[in-house]
């Protein structure tokens, strides 16, 4: 069993992700945050990223791994990213990520997964 090494009212700074999509749907949430917060009107339009390094737009500030999602396609990367999500899937992710184990966020009356290991935002 994990145990929780951060104190009560600490951030949490790591998550384990134990689905591939939890991944691409926090690889999502982190990089539309500047568009969710009315910085910028596009996600590889916000200079601070590790995506516009990725991008080459603006210089990497940090060295950063091999992106294979933005690899496989950039175009359609970059059109899953600018697309939002639902108001409930982003829920449902901000809820999975305070936790040290992504975990799905349950509906009230049904008790059912709001967000499935198969779904992406």
């Amino acid at each position: 069993m994990a145990k929780n090494i951060v104190q009560p009212g600490q951030r949490r700074i790591g998550h384990i992700l134990q689905h591939h999509n939890f991944f691409l749907n926090a690889y999502k949430y982190n990089y539309r945050n500047p568009v969710a917060a009315g910085i910028s009107s596009k996600v590889e339009d916000y200079k601070f990223s590790t995506l516009s390094g990725k991008l080459k737009t603006s210089p990497l500030l940090v060295p950063v791994v091999e992106d294979i999602n933005l690899l496989t396609s950039e175009t359609k990367t970059l059109e899953w990213l600018n697309t939002p999500p639902t108001p409930e899937k982003l829920e449902a992710v901000r809820w999975g990520l305070r936790h040290q184990f992504f975990k799905a966020k349950k509906e009230r009356n049904t008790n059912k997964p709001m967000i499935l290991d198969g779904d992406t935002l």
